[in-house]
């Protein structure tokens, strides 16, 4: 197997950031949020992925891409395996990629 490919529909989470590395390169970030729904214990889950681009017109559209505003996105994907505060392993699934279509929030169908 040579890669993972993820193509996705998501409601951005937070604002996305464009962020500057300590040699100058820039990517975009976003955290996309999708299957929201409340767990047997009663508590609230939503399954999250981070979304990377060095695309630079994803980077160009940062200003669009608020909170609550619905992606269309596609890319390569991997996971990054990390313990909780109570012992817990689990996967954060990360996607880097490039975003094809932005819906702003209350325009979705």
């Amino acid at each position: 197997m040579r890669h993972l490919w993820a193509r996705g529909f998501g409601r951005l989470h937070s604002d996305a950031e464009i962020i500057t590395t300590d040699d100058g390169k820039q990517f975009l970030i976003a955290v996309i949020e999708f299957e929201k729904r409340t767990l047997s214990n009663g508590k609230a889950y939503a399954q999250r992925v981070t979304f990377r681009s060095f695309d630079h017109e994803d980077m160009d559209a940062v200003n669009l891409l608020i909170e609550g505003t619905h992606v269309m996105f596609d890319g390569d994907c991997d996971a990054v395996a990390d313990k909780s505060s109570t012992g817990w392993w689990y996967a954060n699934p990360r996607i880097t990629g490039r975003i094809s279509e932005i819906i702003p929030s209350g325009h979705e169908s």
